[in-house]
């Protein structure tokens, strides 16, 4: 492997670790050898992501283990890093959404925590193997931008991260002054993928439009059928008439591959990406128009999704309430400067030509 032009992939099996190997693969400029880092480099993810080039090396670590992390980034000339938080949640040790009374943020601050850490490793690692460009992967600061008045410990988790290279620039490092990039992304149009059930059909007969809880999805999407036998989706956002600010994961690619084909310009700062922001009855009116398919706007408040019986809503029902207090605001002129396809709902639904069903 050319170790010149090696970078090394955190989280390369995921969807956004995909998305950004394969613009770093069209990357023609730099060539990039690709070292994927992965817990199970056997797994049927990891096998389908080593088919896309024989310039892809998966390599097995963890990223609690600074032994492997430091095997991993020996050699390597730039990182791309992103961590999970939700893969460091124990979703059934911490809290049973079927016992009342529980709550599931001694979770949330434990995998807060985690996640913090892993960041931290990476970031120590790098620098004293002297990788020359590390581009860190966040999300807006919530709990510091709202005073501590609404922490959502998936964002803040990897937003304490930013913050920590942001005050070792401001000290004086050199390494993190010149070689580190943030790229703070936002929620993903792919989101619209991860549909979950928490609800009740109705009784045969009924009009069939039914409240289908979003999941990890963040939104409700329930493609139902009337009681003629036709199709609909139904939208529900707990964000009133709020636009709400998303990024498809192609973009995120095209973004990152962007940074690291310019370290000189983009070394030592931070980007905020994004594609664009809706309010619901755009989104709704938007999917209709591409698919055909009419769609149904349901209202809801922050209150009803905290309260719904599963793991993540408390924390996801923050990140709803900081987009509605505080938003999450991007310069998309700019953005579109820097990359002239960025993609719209729009042009996302019709490259993806999804319609409304789960592809989980």
């Amino acid at each position: 492997m050319n170790q010149s032009k090696s970078i090394l992939v955190v989280g390369a099996t995921g969807a956004l670790g995909r998305a950004v190997i394969e613009h770093l693969l069209i990357d023609r400029q730099n060539s990039w050898h690709i070292r994927g880092f992965t817990r199970n480099p056997n797994s049927e993810r990891a096998r389908q992501l080593a088919t896309l080039s024989d310039r892809i090396e998966l390599i097995e670590g963890d990223n609690n283990d600074i032994a492997s992390i430091t095997r991993a980034v020996q050699g390597v000339e730039a990182i791309f890093c992103h961590t999970d938080f939700w893969a460091t949640y124990n979703h059934e040790l911490t809290f049973n959404p079927w016992y009342p009374g529980q709550s599931p943020w001694e979770g949330y601050q434990r995998a807060e925590e985690t996640e913090r850490n892993q960041g931290l490793n990476f970031l120590k690692v790098a620098k004293a193997e002297g990788v020359k460009h590390f581009v860190y992967s966040s999300l807006e600061a919530c709990r510091e931008l709202s005073a501590e008045r609404i922490p959502c410990p998936h964002f803040d988790s990897k937003a304490s991260v930013e913050r920590y290279i942001d005050q070792m620039r401001s000290s004086g490092d050199e390494w993190y002054a010149q070689s580190t990039t943030v790229l703070v992304a936002l929620p993903y149009f792919e989101n619209f993928f991860l549909v979950e059930d928490y609800g009740s059909k109705p009784e045969p007969g009924a009009d069939n439009q039914y409240w289908a809880t979003p999941g990890l999805g963040l939104v409700n999407t329930c493609l139902s059928q009337s009681h003629n036998g036709s199709n609909r989706l139904v939208f529900c956002f707990p964000i009133a008439d709020t636009p709400w600010p998303m990024i498809a994961l192609d973009d995120i690619g095209v973004f990152a591959a962007h940074v690291f084909a310019h370290r000189e310009q983009w070394g030592g700062r931070t980007l905020k990406i994004g594609s664009e922001a809706l309010r619901t009855s755009e989104m709704a009116e938007i999917f209709t128009k591409v698919t055909g398919i009419p769609s149904v706007l349901e209202s809801s408040s922050i209150d009803e999704y905290r309260a719904l019986p599963m793991p993540e809503a408390e924390d996801i029902a923050a990140m709803f309430e900081f987009a509605q207090s505080f938003g999450m605001p991007r310069d998309y002129e700019f953005l579109r400067k820097l990359h002239p396809g960025l993609l719209t709902f729009e042009n996302w639904l019709r490259k993806t030509n999804w319609h409304g069903e789960s592809r989980v």
